[in-house]
C-alpha cells in the first residue's frame, strides 16, 4: 500500500533516476544486437564464396591453397556461430524469445535428429548411438527449440571428443518427466568449470578453441522456459554427459480439468490489508493469485499465465513502473493487461502509467463496481485483441497459416539451417486448371477442391513441418532437416493423395508441385522461395499432375513467378 514517502519529490527523482539507467542499459543491448545483425550478411556473403572455392566454381585449388581455403571456412564458420549465439542471448535476457508449445512426440523428434545428425559425427570419425524408450513420450515442447537444444549438445560432443569415438543419445520417461541424456567419450569438464558451464562466457568452449560457451548459456534458457531443467556431469569412465529432463503431458492440464473456468487475476499489492479486501471483491469471479511485491509480481506472472494483472504502482524491491517494463518486455506476459492501481491522481503519473503500456489506471480509493467494472472491460478488449490477432496470421477458408505467418516461420528455420548446416526443403503446390473448375462448376465447388487440398496437405505433415496458403490456390510447406529427394517424396505423396480425394468427389482434383533444397551458398529466403517456384512452374509448363525439383542453378521463377512478394 502506498505511504507517505511515496509521494516525496525525492522519491519520484529516485523512480525516474531508475527508469533513465534501464532506458540506456536497453539502448546498450538494442546496439548489441544491430551489430550482430549487421555482421551476418557479410559474413555470409564471404562463406557463400568460400564454398564456391571448395567446390571448384572458381577454377581447381592446389593442396595448399585447399588448406588454406578450409582453414578461412572454418574461421567464419566460427563467427557465424558467434554472432547467432549473441542474438539468441540477446533476445532470451531481453525476453525476446517466443515459444510456440503444442503437444509432440518427443521420441520422433530425437529420432529424426540423430538420424541427421549420425552423417555429422561420420564426418568426425565419431560414432552417434540414439538410445529411445520404445514407447511414445509425449511432452509439450516448440520442436524447433528443443531440436536446437539437442543440435548444440551434440555439437558441442562432436568438437571435443577426439577420433575414433562415440556420441551416445538417450531418450526415456524418468517418472512424471522425460529424460534426454547426450554422452560423449571425451576428455571430460574441467572440475572448475563444471559448476558454471551454463553461464555466458564460462571459458569451456573458449579454453578448446570452439567458441564462447554462450550455446549452453541459451541451451539452459530453452529448457527452462519449458518448464525443464539441464545438468551436466563427468562421467565415471571418462567423458561428459549432458542431462535434459522435461514434464510429461501438457503443463496446462491440470488447470484444463480444473472445474472452474474463470479468467485468472494476478493482484500485486504490498499492504496485506489492502489485498484481502480487493481479493474479497474479485474472488467470486475470477482464479486469483496475489504477490506482495514488483519481483513476486512477476515472478508469478511468467508462471501462472494471469488473463489480467493489477498492480499497486508503489511497491518495495521493484516498482509499478518497472515492473510493468518488464511484463511488457517478456513475450510470455507482453499481451496481458495491467490496471495500475495508485493513490497519486496527478496527469503525469497516469500519462506515465499508460506510456508504458498500462491498458487503465484505477485511482484509490475506488469502489468494489468500478472495480469490477474495469477489469470485465480489460479483459473484453484483450480477448478482441487476441481474436483479430489470429484472423490476421490464419488464411479464413482453409484455416492454415497465411502468407505473412509463413514468412516469419521461414526466416525462423533458414536462420537454424544456416546455423547448424542442416537440410530443408521448400515445397510450392499449385491447384491444376482451376479456373476451368470454377467455370464449370461454380466457385463454391473450387472452394470446396481448395480446402481439400490444404486437408491432404495438413495430414502429410510430421510434426516438425510447416504448411500455408500461400495466396489463391498455392500452397507452400517447409520441412527442415529434409534434402531435396526426401522434399519431392513428400510432394508425391501430397499429389497421390489429393487425386484419391478428387476421384472421392467426383471431380478432376490434380496438383502441380516444385520442391526446393536450401542452399547454404545462397541464404536469401527469396532464392528459396525463386527456386521452388521455378520448378513449380516447370511442372506445369510438362504437363501438370507432376512434381519438379528444382536444380542448384535454378534460374528465377518465369511469367507465372511471384516470389519477390506476396501474392495477391
Amino acid at each position: 500500500m502506498e505511504r507517505g514517502i511515496e509521494a516525496d519529490p525525492r522519491y519520484l527523482e529516485l523512480l525516474e533516476a531508475n527508469r533513465r539507467l534501464r532506458e540506456l542499459g536497453h539502448r546498450k543491448d538494442d546496439a548489441m544486437a544491430v551489430c550482430a545483425h549487421d555482421l551476418r550478411s557479410p559474413l555470409n556473403v564471404i562463406l557463400g564464396h568460400v564454398r564456391l572455392l571448395l567446390r571448384g566454381s572458381r577454377g581447381p585449388l592446389g593442396a595448399p591453397q585447399k588448406q588454406s581455403v578450409e582453414s578461412i571456412e572454418r574461421q567464419v564458420l566460427r563467427m557465424v556461430e558467434l554472432v547467432e549465439d549473441l542474438l539468441d542471448l540477446r533476445a532470451l535476457e531481453r525476453g525476446r524469445l517466443t515459444l510456440e508449445r503444442h503437444p509432440g512426440d518427443l521420441k520422433a523428434l530425437v529420432e529424426e535428429s540423430c538420424g541427421n545428425l549420425a552423417v555429422l559425427a561420420q564426418s568426425h570419425g565419431l560414432s552417434l548411438l540414439c538410445e529411445v524408450a520404445e514407447e511414445t513420450i509425449e511432452v509439450s515442447m516448440d520442436p524447433g527449440k528443443i531440436r536446437e537444444v539437442l543440435e548444440n549438445l551434440v555439437g558441442n560432443a562432436l568438437r571435443l571428443t577426439p577420433s575414433p569415438g562415440t556420441i551416445a543419445v538417450r531418450l526415456f520417461a524418468e517418472g512424471s518427466a522425460a529424460r534426454l541424456e547426450v554422452r560423449d567419450s571425451g576428455p571430460g569438464i574441467a572440475p572448475e568449470i563444471l559448476p558454471k558451464i551454463f553461464e555466458a562466457g564460462s571459458g569451456w568452449r573458449r579454453e578448446r578453441r570452439a567458441g564462447n560457451g554462450l550455446g549452453l548459456a541459451i541451451c539452459r534458457e530453452i529448457v527452462e522456459l519449458h518448464g525443464g531443467r539441464i545438468e551436466a556431469q563427468n562421467l565415471p569412465g571418462g567423458g561428459a554427459a549432458f542431462v535434459v529432463r522435461l514434464p510429461i503431458g501438457e503443463p496446462d492440464r491440470k488447470l484444463a480439468s480444473a472445474p472452474t473456468q474463470k479468467p485468472r487475476v494476478l493482484l500485486a499489492e504490498d499492504d496485506a490489508d489492502a489485498r484481502a479486501i480487493v481479493a474479497d471483491l474479485l474472488g467470486a469471479h475470477y482464479e486469483l493469485a496475489e504477490a506482495g511485491d514488483g519481483e513476486d509480481a512477476l515472478r508469478l506472472a511468467r508462471a501462472t499465465a494471469p488473463d489480467i494483472i493489477l498492480m499497486d504502482l508503489f511497491m518495495p524491491r521493484l516498482d509499478g513502473f518497472a515492473a510493468l517494463e518488464d511484463l511488457r518486455r517478456d513475450p510470455r506476459t507482453a499481451d496481458v493487461p495491467v490496471i495500475l492501481l495508485s493513490a497519486q491522481n496527478d496527469d503525469l503519473t497516469k500519462v506515465r502509467g499508460l506510456d508504458l503500456g498500462a491498458a487503465d489506471f484505477l485511482v484509490k480509493p475506488f469502489s468494489g463496481r468500478e472495480l469490477l467494472a474495469r477489469v470485465a472491460k480489460a479483459l473484453q478488449q484483450k480477448s478482441q485483441r487476441e481474436h483479430f490477432l489470429a484472423m490476421a496470421q490464419t488464411d479464413g477458408l482453409t484455416g492454415l497459416p497465411n502468407y505473412r505467418a509463413f514468412r516469419a516461420r521461414l526466416d525462423e528455420e533458414l536462420r537454424r539451417a544456416s546455423r547448424y548446416h542442416t537440410e530443408l526443403s521448400l515445397v510450392m503446390i499449385d491447384l491444376d486448371e482451376l479456373k476451368a473448375l470454377n467455370d464449370r462448376h461454380g466457385h463454391a465447388v473450387g472452394n470446396q477442391a481448395i480446402v481439400a487440398l490444404a486437408n491432404v496437405i495438413r495430414q502429410e505433415l510430421r510434426g516438425t513441418d510447416f504448411a500455408a496458403r500461400y495466396g489463391g490456390d498455392e500452397f507452400v510447406a517447409l520441412l527442415p532437416h529434409t534434402d531435396g529427394e526426401n522434399g519431392a517424396r513428400f510432394a508425391e505423396r501430397v499429389r497421390a493423395a489429393f487425386s484419391i480425394t478428387g476421384d472421392q468427389l467426383r471431380l478432376p482434383l490434380h496438383i502441380s508441385v516444385g520442391v526446393a533444397e536450401f542452399d547454404h551458398a545462397e541464404p536469401r529466403a527469396d532464392a528459396l522461395i525463386e527456386a521452388a517456384d521455378a520448378a513449380l512452374y516447370r511442372a506445369k509448363r510438362g504437363g501438370r499432375d507432376r512434381v519438379a525439383v528444382a536444380s542448384r542453378a535454378e534460374a528465377p521463377a518465369g511469367p507465372m513467378g511471384h516470389a519477390s512478394g506476396e501474392p495477391g
